[in-house]
This record gives C-alpha cells, structure tokens and sequence, in this order.
C-alpha cells in the first residue's frame, strides 16, 4: 500500500468512526464574570437570562447564568449575550455612586423631660422619635442639632448645639444595593464633640459610632450614649436617607 493509499484509507475510517467532529465549527459560547458595584445579583441574573431566551440557546451554543454572588454574574453564552449585557448593567449598574442626601439629627433626653414634637419634622423623623420615646417612656427627648450630608464617599458635618456645644459627624458612605424593594445604603458613621464656642476642639473620641444599613426613604437610630446613672443626659444620633 502506498503512501497515498494509507492516508485515504485512514481519512475514510475517521470518518466511519465519527472522527469528523474533530472538523466541526467550535462553540460560539463562552464564560465571562460581569462585575456589579450596586444591583443586586437576583435583578442581574433575572436580567441575563431575559437575554438568553431572547438570543436562544442550543446545545452548541449554550446561553445561561452559571454563578451570581453579590459581587458578580458569571454567564455562559454568545458574545451577543455578554455585549448586551455589559449594555444593560452600564445603565442599571454605573461604576460612578451617585451623590445621596442624608440628614443628621441630635438628640438629649433626660427622665421625665416631655418635649413637644416639631412640627417640621418629616413623618419618618417623627415615627423613629415616637419608637425612642415607646422604648424609653421615662425620657423625652429633644432635638438639640441637625444638619445634613450630600456626598457620594466620605463627608463631615459640623452642628452647633442649643448651648454652644458643637458635634463633628463624619459618615462614610460605602455604596448601595439596588434591585428588588428599597435601596439598601451601607454607612459608616460617628459623632464627637467639639467643645463649645470659643472653646478648643475637643481632643476626646467619638461618643456614638456605628456602621449600619438604611435603605432610602427610611430614618434609623445611629446609636446613643450616656444613660445611667440617672442624672446623666442621654445622646442619640438619628440618620435619614432622603429619596
């Protein structure tokens, strides 16, 4: 058998056996990890797959989420499905936080002081007065200052108290998650006090800190200090995040 003869005879027995895959066009389908900074990882995938089934998906060219987390979505698809979804996360997704609005409220309470309520205040500032004044109904409580933040990282607010008094409250704002219900805000956030007018600034710690989550819309209690014993003025720090 010549030379000739035995590459035929090997081509014709690859192809009776099902060598001929080896000749097929490769999958178009490929893994790819979308990074999220804000949405939640179930919008994310619920997105993905919506861009699945409007592409298809065949057993050649799988389309399909492997993995989300919070962090990212792993997909498995065409480079059609990865482009537009890189699209649709640029814009329910921005790598840029967008600036948030949060106010600041300082509070003293002492037993048997009964305050009225302003009339200013937001109902959501009002109830989270109302739920401080069912948990501790020997104390009322008075707002002594407020002030408020727009930053899209780290920012301070210096607020200036009935009495002179001044408070520094430095709040770092870490990011959010978006996606299914109220955006959940991450917040690191601490008060110290400053002295009074004219006074040097106090060189002591903070008096409340605390990191915590609010979602937008809502006013959540920071924390407090003082208590007892009993003739010593209560601190608590109120946050909102406005809408």
């Amino acid at each position: 058998m010549t030379r000739g003869e035995r590459i035929l005879v090997a081509g014709t027995l690859c192809v009776t056996s099902g060598c001929v895959a080896a000749w097929a066009v490769p999958s178009k389908s490929y893994y790819r990890a979308h990074e999220l900074h804000s949405l939640d990882y179930r919008v994310a995938e619920t997105l993905a797959w919506d861009i699945c089934r409007e592409i298809g998906s065949t057993e050649k060219d799988p389309c399909k989420v492997d993995s989300a987390s919070d962090h990212k979505v792993v997909l498995l698809g065409p480079a059609e499905a990865h482009a537009r979804l890189v699209e649709v996360l640029s814009e329910r997704d921005p790598l840029e936080r967008a600036v948030q609005r949060f106010e600041v409220y300082l509070l003293s309470g002492r037993d048997g002081r009964v305050p009225a309520v302003p009339g200013s205040l937001s109902p959501a500032v009002a109830a989270a007065l109302s739920g401080l004044r069912e948990f501790l109904p020997s104390t009322g409580f008075e707002i002594v200052a407020s002030g408020a933040i727009e930053t899209s990282g780290r920012a301070e607010v210096q607020l200036a108290g009935k009495g002179g008094e001044k408070y520094l409250v430095a709040l770092d704002y870490r990011g959010r998650r978006t996606g299914r219900g109220p955006a959940n805000l991450f917040v690191d956030i601490a008060v110290r006090p400053l002295g009074t007018a004219g006074d040097p600034p106090d060189a002591g710690g903070s008096i409340i800190s605390s990191s915590l989550t609010v979602d937008v819309g809502e006013t959540v209690v920071v924390g407090s200090s003082g208590g007892p014993p009993r003739e010593r003025e209560v601190v608590v720090l109120l946050l909102s995040a406005d809408r």
